[in-house]
């Protein structure tokens, strides 16, 4: 069995699960996003406009205009509605609560502070009025305050039918010459438990710009069944400032500089570590559309180990840059696409390559088809291709032939959330690894089912 097609695949696994996390999470802030006004909510909105010209004294009909308004999605002529309501009348709880919602969902949480503690005001305030703005002030101080923490834990079982990335065919190449494999090591089914942790923390500089310290660290842990071998326990993260960019054409842009560092535990042992360093960015011309990049270079050292004696000499350095693009078309509905090269300088030549992969997806929200489950659901398809060409042959494998790859992934994920922080993800997918050598040729068809809990 070849261990690096094996360290290959278990990257593969992370990237799969990870690929799950994130679904599910997009599935969680598609919740979140207002759909497009009908024509019928349109009509109404202008009816009730002029109701509250024709009357601007009638606080009832100011008040159905401000509640029409919101579900338009026109916050700021809702607030400047209920603004001129406290001027008729200052003591109205009810619009001070409202006023400070409205306020907290533009971000804007001195002012929502502000009209929170104002409606508290008084001896005659309802109690669900105290409760909410009780439950906002809390709110408010959770995203104020200057460290913050939040992340995702993902965990579940997986089968494959391909565990180990064995090849489908006992006959390889070994020096050149025909070899023929034990059954052990060709291609395995097995099933494994897994758990993955997504994280991230940030830090408020304070300044006027609105820079901030952000940490992201990934963890993740498998236990197979059968094939000990490819067990995994990898952790990965990075680190650096974020700083806003063209803020004033693009509202949500910013850069970051990192540190970066991983360890890889491939059949319970040590497999790898690596540390670098990058530099990524994200520009968001409009709230539906968002380009990002990252530029970044490592170092990754390998440990000898009694399968791989000869592990050193894939040591290596390599410089990696990512292209991604998001676009919500419709309410409903986001695309999206990537494109990334690697080049890997290792200290043995035949272990040096270069590797290009582009990707595409498509994530569609929907109502529940169950009554029983109120929240709205998240299908994505996604297709990826990668080729990598290797810059000398393996004389361990075949001295006259170039390593060059072609893999091929489909995948298939459906986020279904149980409450507000809990979620069911279900993850079909299928892989193909065309190749000019035989022993790293293979394909693998999987199912995952796991829970992604967001904290």
């Amino acid at each position: 069995m070849n261990l690096k097609n094996v360290g290959r695949t278990a990257a593969l696994s992370v990237l799969l699960l990870a690929t799950a996390i994130v679904a599910s999470s997009e599935h969680a802030v598609a919740q979140q996003v207002e759909t497009a006004p009908s024509e019928e909510l349109k009509r109404a909105f202008d009816r009730a406009f002029q109701e509250v010209i024709a009357d601007p004294t009638d606080l009832d009909k100011a008040f159905e205009f401000a509640a029409i308004a919101v579900q338009v999605g026109d916050l700021e002529a809702a607030i400047a509605t209920l603004e001129r309501m406290l001027l008729l009348n200052p003591d109205l709880p009810r619009v001070r609560l409202e006023l400070g919602v409205l306020y907290f969902r533009l971000g804007s949480y001195i002012l929502a502070r502000h009209y929170f503690e104002r409606a508290l005001e008084g001896d005659d305030v309802p109690s669900d009025v105290t409760e909410r703005v009780n439950s906002y002030l809390a709110e408010i101080d959770r995203r104020t305050e200057r460290s913050q923490f939040a992340g995702t834990a993902f965990f579940g079982f997986r089968y494959q039918t391909n565990a180990n990335a064995g090849p489908s065919d006992r006959n390889v190449k070994a020096a050149g010459f025909d070899a023929t494999l034990d059954d052990q090591f060709t291609e395995q089914a097995d099933v494994n438990a897994f758990a993955v942790g997504n994280f991230r923390h940030t830090y408020d500089f304070r300044t006027q710009d609105g820079s901030f310290m952000e940490t992201l660290a990934l963890a993740y842990f498998s236990r197979q069944r059968d094939e000990d071998a490819v067990n995994v326990f990898l952790l990965e993260g990075s680190t650096g400032p974020r700083f806003p960019i063209f803020e004033e054409a693009f509202e949500g842009s910013s850069w970051r500089p990192f540190v970066q560092g991983s360890y890889v535990d491939l059949g319970n042992e040590n497999y790898f570590y690596s540390y670098g360093a990058g530099v990524d960015g994200v520009l968001q011309p409009t709230p539906d559309l968002q380009f990002d990049g990252t530029l970044s270079g490592l170092v990754r050292r390998y440990w000898d180990r009694s399968p791989r004696p000869t592990a050193r000499d894939e040591n290596a350095q390599e410089v990696t840059a990512t292209l991604g693009v998001r676009y919500r078309p419709l309410p409903d509905l986001e695309v999206g696409g990537y494109s990334s090269f690697t080049v890997e300088d290792a200290d043995e030549d035949e272990h040096s390559n270069w590797e290009g992969e582009v990707g595409a997806s498509a994530t569609l929200t929907y109502d529940s088809p169950l009554t029983m489950l109120s929240g709205r659901w998240s299908s994505s398809l996604s297709a990826a291709f990668a080729a990598s060409n290797y810059f000398r042959p393996d004389p361990d494998v075949d001295p006259t032939t170039r390593r060059r790859d072609r893999e091929y992934r489909l995948n298939v994920t459906t986020a279904v959330p149980l409450n507000d922080a809990l979620s069911l993800v279900v993850t079909a997918g299928v892989s193909r690894v065309n190749s000019t050598l035989p022993n790293f040729e293979y394909d693998n068809e999987f199912v995952t089912m796991g829970a992604a809990w967001r904290f």
